[in-house]
C-alpha cells in the first residue's frame, strides 16, 4: 500500500486482521459481510472462509459449537451484502469465528517431514507447513499429522490455535469432532489426526 492510500479505516482493517490470526480477542467484530471478491457460498456450504481468510460458519455449526466450551472463542452473527445494491444476499445467518484460545501444545521434535521448524536459539521455535503441505493432507492425511503433547487430549477447551504452529489451523477435541462427524458437518473443515506424545 502507497502511504497516500493509508487511512484510519485500512488500518483498523490491517490491526483487525493482525490480531485474528494471532487469536487475539476481537474488540470489533463485523455484523456484515461484503461480497466483493467471492461468489455467494454455495446452500450446503456450512463453512467458508472470506477473502481476509476469515473463518464463517452457518447456524447449525455455530450451534454445535456453541455447545461446546471455547473459551473466549465467539461467533459473531453477520449477514452477507452485494455492495452493489447495499442489500442482504439471502436471508441466511452466518457466524464470525474468532478462535481466540492458544494452548502450547505441539512438541518440539516432529515426525513429520512437511513441517519446517524455526529456531531463534532460544524458546521461540514455531513450525510452519512446507509449501504444498495442504494439498497433499487432502489427499493423504497421514502427511499433515502433528506430534502433540498427550496433555492436550486432557484439555478443558474445544477448539484452540497452538502458539507452536505458524499457520491457520487450529486444534478441536474428539468430542467436538465426533459432534460435526455425527452431524455430517465435518468434512469442510478439514479435520487432520494427531499423534498424541
Amino acid at each position: 500500500m502507497r502511504e497516500e492510500e493509508s487511512s484510519p479505516y485500512m488500518d483498523r482493517l490491517v490491526k483487525i486482521g493482525q490480531d485474528y490470526r494471532a487469536c487475539i480477542v476481537l474488540d470489533e467484530l463485523p455484523d456484515k459481510l461484503w461480497l466483493t471478491r467471492k461468489p455467494i457460498p454455495a446452500k450446503n456450504a456450512y463453512l467458508f472462509t472470506s477473502s481476509g481468510g476469515y473463518l464463517i460458519v452457518k447456524e447449525p455449526c455455530a450451534d454445535i459449537l456453541n455447545s461446546f466450551n471455547l473459551g473466549q472463542t465467539t461467533l459473531t452473527p453477520l449477514r452477507l451484502y452485494d455492495p452493489k445494491t447495499q442489500q442482504p444476499v439471502n436471508d441466511e445467518e452466518y457466524y464470525f469465528l474468532n478462535v481466540a484460545e492458544k494452548r502450547d501444545f505441539v512438541t518440539k521434535n516432529q515426525t513429520n517431514t512437511g513441517l519446517e521448524f524455526h529456531d531463534d536459539g532460544g524458546d521461540d521455535w514455531v513450525y510452519s507447513p512446507r509449501l504444498g503441505l495442504i494439498q497433499t493432507a487432502k489427499e493423504n492425511k497421514s502427511d499433515y499429522r502433528v506430534d502433540i503433547d498427550k496433555n492436550a487430549y486432557d484439555c478443558e477447551l474445544d477448539l484452540w490455535k497452538d502458539v507452536r504452529l505458524c499457520d491457520r489451523s487450529f486444534f478441536m477435541s474428539d468430542r467436538l469432532r465426533n459432534a460435526l462427524v455425527k452431524a455430517k458437518l465435518d468434512k469442510l473443515w478439514n479435520i487432520q489426526p494427531c499423534n498424541l506424545v
